[in-house]
């Protein structure tokens, strides 16, 4: 079975999966994002899949990608709603990953030529943190990878690259 727009293959069937979406309400009460509705779970062809719902936010996206690459003429108080949030997502225990020291071991070489520093600082982060996942409310949107990361990743003003 393809995967469609918002449903996407989590892992071989029988084993986890993710369930951040689901787990956001408990972990970040005090957190902007969207409601949290429901999910729905099925296996097809040795693939277990899982669609989530949340409720719609209707706000503007910093960008419609990844990358910002207009100026946006945003309130400070914007900026201190997100570091606020940044660091409650940061205080959060949990025993979910976002990203492993093997990826890092990985990637860093493969992208910049360099070896991979040793992680040794952890801490929770959406795992996604972009400008296409914040709203000018802000609302943070995108949860499902959130989990332990290298500390401070991605804490800087969406508008600086």
């Amino acid at each position: 079975m393809p995967a469609a727009p918002g449903i996407r293959p989590r892992r071989a069937a029988g084993r986890e999966t993710l369930g951040g979406t689901e787990r956001t309400p408990a972990a970040f009460p005090g957190v902007r994002k969207p409601a949290f509705q429901g999910l729905c779970d099925w296996t097809s062809d040795g693939y277990a899949y899982r669609a989530e719902l949340s409720a719609f936010v209707d706000e503007t996206l910093l960008s419609p990608d990844l990358v910002l690459r207009d100026e946006l003429d945003l309130p400070d108080a914007l900026f201190e709603t997100i570091r606020m949030n940044l660091s409650a997502i940061a205080a959060t225990p949990t025993d979910r990953i976002a990203v492993r020291q093997e990826w890092i071991s990985r990637a860093v070489p493969e992208y910049t030529g360099h070896p991979a520093p040793r992680i040794t600082e952890w801490a929770c982060a959406h795992g996604d943190f972009h400008a296409a996942n914040l709203t000018t409310g802000p609302t943070i949107r995108d949860w499902e990878g959130w989990g332990t990361a290298p500390r401070g990743i991605r804490r800087r003003r969406p508008s600086e690259r």
